[in-house]
């Protein structure tokens, strides 16, 4: 157990858990897609951070999926 908490930053765990609070706020109260968006944001910008000296390549594909929430924003922002 100790080597898995290990693995992961104290940094990481603390943005999981506002995007798993921000994810739950807007399951139950509904609020917009947007707040999704930045929910998936955050979570994928901190693990291609996260990731980026061991898995290069799986990092720049969080980083790509973090371009497209960012652009989901935008487009749901501006409707």
């Amino acid at each position: 157990m100790k080597e898995f908490f290990q693995k992961f930053p104290l940094w990481f765990w603390f943005a999981w858990v506002v995007v798993m609070i921000l994810l739950i706020v807007n399951t139950v109260q509904g609020y917009s897609t947007a707040l999704n968006a930045i929910a998936m944001l955050i979570l994928t910008i901190a693990n291609g951070i996260r990731i980026w000296k061991d898995y290069r390549y799986s990092a720049i594909i969080f980083f790509i999926i973090g371009i497209f929430c960012l652009i989901v924003l935008v487009k749901t922002s501006l409707l």
